[in-house]
């Protein structure tokens, strides 16, 4: 239920941000439906010998009582996240458009209410889950 790991300070930063941004994305995005994490502490490179030459952070996660992604999405979710961040200066509609016809695209985006216009790195964690229940 829970794990203790210490990374690299920014691998750390990318597996927690769940707000959008350059550290945004599918690392984040594949922990948060079973964990959610949290910064305990952050080690400088000072507090090792030899000293490395980076930073670390340890952080807990937490298994989540139930799997933010449902079951049956899951497969659907992970697809999506990762055509989703194929191409990050691309808009989510020019990236969905490379799993499916560019109309069917811009139908499962508009029925959830998301911008065609909006990039991955923009779209919260349940907008993905949102598109995942609604794609072919």
């Amino acid at each position: 239920r829970l794990a203790v790991l210490m990374l690299q300070r920014e691998m750390a930063e990318r597996a927690s941000c769940l707000t959008g941004g350059k550290d945004y994305g599918r690392l984040a995005l594949a922990i948060w439906p079973e964990f959610e994490v949290t910064r305990v502490l952050d080690a400088g490179r000072d507090c090792f010998y030899p000293t490395p030459a980076v930073s670390s952070r340890v952080v807990l996660l937490t298994r989540r009582p139930r799997p933010a992604v449902p079951g049956e999405l899951r497969k659907r979710y992970e697809r999506l996240v990762s055509v989703a961040f194929g191409s990050r200066r691309k808009t989510l509609l020019n990236n969905l458009s490379r799993m499916m016809p560019r109309e069917q695209a811009l139908e499962c985006l508009r029925k959830v209410g998301i911008d065609p216009l909006l990039r991955a790195e923009r779209l919260p964690p349940q907008g993905f889950v949102d598109l995942a229940g609604v794609l072919p």
